[in-house]
């Protein structure tokens, strides 16, 4: 099982939608191109960071578990010895003192709740890219490009705050498209 654990690899991220499924709809390719130029871009960023972080998060979480196992382990063999285990001391405080301190670390960077944040804004770009691809509420020309504005201020919303905004329901891109109507 431990094999299977990614230390050292750095995660990886996808498109919403792979290019070899995008073949099959030649009628949106303006569409991704649009969504790769503008959107796709910060999805990998915030996508690549949530999973960097519930990494962290998870491996810190094994090293207390195998850190209490291990001073559980050699307090029972420091009781089990007596006198003679002194060396089984040592070892209890050395691996709690450095249990303590990942502890302290996890809540000190705050990664779980770096990871929640992170993922809401990489799903709320993975929404607006099926949003836009989907083309609700857009019924011509005027009203695309208000959507690809919305989608750029949106992008840029999340650049400039730490937790995504909430998301606006009858923007533009409805306004408009009831006028071309």
């Amino acid at each position: 099982m431990l094999w299977r654990l990614p230390f050292g690899q750095r995660p990886s991220t996808f498109p919403p939608i792979a290019a070899e499924h995008r073949r099959a709809y030649p009628a949106l390719q303006p569409r991704f191109d649009d969504l790769d130029r503008e959107l796709v871009p910060a999805f990998a960023e915030h996508d690549l960071a949530a999973l960097e972080a519930q990494r962290s998060y998870r491996r810190f979480q094994l090293a207390l578990v195998t850190g209490a196992a291990l001073t559980s382990f050699f307090g029972a063999v420091q009781a089990a010895l007596g006198d003679g285990g002194r060396w089984a001391a040592a070892i209890v405080i050395v691996v709690g003192a450095l249990t303590s301190y990942a502890a302290t670390r996890v809540r000190h960077e705050r990664l779980p709740g770096r990871y929640l944040v992170e993922r809401a804004k990489a799903e709320e770009l993975r929404s607006l890219y099926f949003d836009y691809l989907s083309g609700t509420g857009i019924a011509g020309p005027r009203a695309l490009e208000a959507r690809v504005n919305e989608i750029r201020q949106r992008k840029q919303a999340f650049d400039d705050e730490s937790e995504p905004p909430a998301r606006q329901t009858g923007g533009a891109d409805d306004e408009t498209g009831a006028a071309e109507r």
